[in-house]
């Protein structure tokens, strides 16, 4: 399984005033949304970015995600890395 990468269009993501916690949402919702079948993708295309998303997003925008998004990423995000790629599985 290869990683889809996840471009976001709301400038440099690990300087603050990057991405807000709405864009990335809906960026990601639109990737997920064109190629559902490749959710995994998109999410492990995430991977390389989570760290500077992070630190880019602002304080408020850190508790938020902490309160309501934390169980579903770590669901989701969290999940998918311990599947066995398809490629793999038997």
């Amino acid at each position: 399984m290869r990683s889809c990468p996840v471009v976001l269009r709301c400038g440099h993501a690990g300087a603050r005033g990057g991405c807000s916690l709405e864009q990335i949402l809906a960026t990601v919702g639109r990737e997920i949304a064109a190629r559902p079948e490749a959710w995994r993708e998109v999410i492990d295309g995430l991977r390389p970015l989570t760290t500077s998303l992070w630190q880019g997003l602002a304080p408020g925008e850190r508790e938020r995600f902490e309160r309501e998004l934390r169980v579903p990423w770590e669901v989701h995000a969290i999940g998918s890395r311990r599947r066995s790629p398809r490629a793999y599985a038997s």
